[in-house]
């Protein structure tokens, strides 16, 4: 043998022995490309040569603790019980993280240090740990599902009424678990992977109101629910007064109330109406009843010097609620079921039985009147139905007059008649025409008088009734109940009205009677400016009047600013107070009607003598003219 086939030999047989290495290697890894490699063990459980999925079906089937009963919770009050697997309290394989653990052995590094890797186990083998997961959310939700099931409201013995009859309601142990507890007791059986018994601690309360004790009181509650109460006014003074009231048999059981008498030994329940309930139930009765005082009207006798009364005082009246209540309260549970309301009368300021020398009232002091000249019937119908709202009424000192608060309601069901009036800027049919002329008449007087006059509007135009006997400046309009004339008694003595309606001298008269204080009233000369002459008259058709038919609906009057300043004296001259009354009347035109078809309707335009126009939509101030 040469030299050459010595050292051939050799290295072909090594050669071949690495080859045969490295198609075992190729082999091996083939082999296990999707297996766990040999002898990795997990949770004592050898996973080698397994794919994934089996291998976590292995650990599964291997491991049931998360899905099997090993959980009973007792309530010991009743016995029952509740049974969960771990599962349900949140604890669980977590297969899928070890078997991935698994199979990363002999893969996580580079090729020469994989090899080493799964040569060293395969000599050696690999123990990985089981994986478990607990999660405190179900346990706490199953708990919570326990609470539900156990929890009961706790209830006071009562009474009912039904099918017509008192029942008496048992009573209900309130039980409320203590999750909380029963968490502690069970963590660190969870942690654990144990089993075990958790005894729920369930706290109980007790009612206020046993069942022994509405038995007790039971007969006295019927007595007061067994038949209705009449509850009446004992003595009826107006038409409209109510009539007998029930309380029904199921309205009082329903007022029925138990409450702890610890005033007693040893300490006893007893039965009553609610207080509160009965006075809401009377509520209603007591604003049907409530009415104001009245005082007496007069007037002044000019030849006795003596009052002489013309209508009778009226005390007010109210009922008093609570009185009632105890009334009621004591004859519940008696046979009497009839209760009288308690009534409560208040005498008014002024009776009828004063005297001028008691209220200061000893001589005429002021007087204010109007001409009505050309008014017509429905017209002077309604100044003498307002002017008798204010005919012998009295005025306290330091009281204030108020013109709607005696007039009321201005209506067809009060009195008053349809007529014209100012109402949105025209002169138009309405009810209550003529109430202005008794407001202005009454602003005279109390002017004349020397009264502090707060409120006082004028019209929005100039109205022929008021400058017949006086200059412009000097009416005052109301429209109730916005628009108001006041003034103040500011004397120490008290203020008598009296209204008189003169049919055949067409006026109205305001005589002021009291004790006069010295003081006396300075008018200037009224300074008027600005007069705007009214615009031409204006012709209207209106469908509703015949043909040839013209009627006038509206009056014409100059516009202007008027001022009248008033100087009151006392009586060493001295100044009491000044003021100023300011009107401002827009010019007017007059406005007629015609029927369609009328011959020369409408007649030519006139030009107005003024430049000066007036916005038909102006908003003037609504009055009762």
């Amino acid at each position: 043998m040469n030299l050459a086939g010595f050292f051939l030999f050799p290295l072909l047989g090594a050669a071949l022995l690495v080859g045969a290495g490295v198609l075992g290697v190729v082999y091996f890894e083939n082999n296990y490309a999707d297996r766990v490699y040999p002898n990795v063990v997990v949770g004592g459980v050898n996973l080698g040569g397994m794919t994934v999925s089996e291998a976590r079906l292995v650990l599964e089937s291997a491991f049931p603790y998360a899905n099997q009963p090993a959980f009973v919770f007792r309530d010991l009050g009743t016995n029952r019980t509740w049974t969960a697997t771990p599962a349900q309290l949140g604890v669980s394989l977590d297969a899928s993280s070890a078997v991935a653990a698994a199979f990363g052995i002999g893969r996580s590094h580079a090729l020469q240090g994989n090899l080493l890797e799964q040569l060293d186990v395969y000599r050696n083998g690999r123990q990985l740990p089981l994986l478990w997961v607990v999660d405190a959310q179900p346990a706490v939700r199953f708990l919570a599902s326990i609470t539900a099931d156990i929890y009961r409201p706790v209830v006071d013995a009562g009474l009912v009424f039904a099918d017509n009859q008192l029942l008496a309601t048992p009573s209900q142990i309130g039980r409320q678990l203590d999750a909380a507890d029963a968490l502690q007791q069970l963590s660190p059986l969870l942690l654990a992977l144990g089993t075990g018994e958790v005894e729920l601690l369930v706290l109980e309360t007790h009612p206020r109101i046993s069942d022994e004790s509405v038995a007790g009181v039971l007969d006295t509650a019927l007595k007061m629910t067994g038949r209705p109460i009449t509850i009446f006014l004992a003595e009826s003074a107006f038409e409209s007064d109510p009539g007998p009231r029930n309380l029904t048999a199921e309205e009082l059981a329903g007022m029925l109330v138990l409450w702890l008498d610890e005033g007693v030994t040893p300490p006893a329940y007893r039965v009553e109406l609610d207080q509160e309930a009965l006075a809401a139930w009377l509520e209603p009765l007591a604003e049907s009843l409530s009415t104001e005082s009245t005082d007496a009207r007069f007037v002044f006798n000019d030849t006795t010097r003596l009052l002489e009364p013309i209508q009778p005082s009226i005390p007010s009246r109210s009922l008093n609620v609570a009185a009632t209540v105890d009334t009621i309260l004591v004859q519940v549970t008696g046979d009497n079921r009839e209760v009288p309301l308690v009534i409560e009368w208040t005498q008014p300021r002024i009776g009828e039985d004063a005297t001028g020398d008691d209220l200061g009232i000893t001589e005429l002091i002021a007087v204010g009147d109007s001409s009505f000249g050309g008014s017509s019937e429905v017209r002077i119908h309604n100044i003498a139905t307002a002017a008798s709202r204010f005919h012998g009424i009295v005025i306290p000192p330091g009281g204030e007059f108020s013109f709607n608060r005696y007039l009321g309601d201005v209506s067809e069901e009060t009195g008053f008649e349809q007529g014209l009036i100012i109402f949105g800027g025209r002169t138009i049919q309405g009810v209550g025409g003529g109430v202005c002329q008794v407001s202005t008449t009454v602003f005279r007087a109390a002017f004349n008088a020397g009264f502090p006059i707060p409120e006082r509007w004028p019209h929005g135009y100039r109205v022929g009734y008021y400058e017949q006997d006086i200059g412009p400046g000097m009416d005052a309009t109301v429209f109730y109940p916005q628009v108001d004339f006041r003034f103040i008694n500011n004397s120490p003595y008290h203020l008598l009205i009296e209204t008189y309606v003169y049919r055949n001298t067409k006026k109205l008269e305001f005589k002021f009677y009291s004790t006069g204080d010295g003081r006396t009233v300075e008018t200037p000369e009224p300074l008027v400016a600005n007069v705007i002459p009214h615009p031409p008259d204006r012709y209207e058709e209106n469908p509703e009047l015949p043909t040839g038919k013209i009627e006038q609906v509206d009056w014409s009057a100059d516009g202007a600013d008027v001022l009248i300043t008033r100087l009151v004296r006392r009586a060493d001259g001295s100044i009491l107070f000044e003021d100023r009354f300011f009107s401002h009347y827009l010019p007017w035109q007059a406005v007629y009607e015609y029927g369609p078809g009328t011959e020369g309707m409408p007649p030519p335009e006139v030009e107005p003598e003024s430049d000066v126009t007036v916005d038909p939509d102006e908003d003037l101030e609504s009055d009762t003219g």
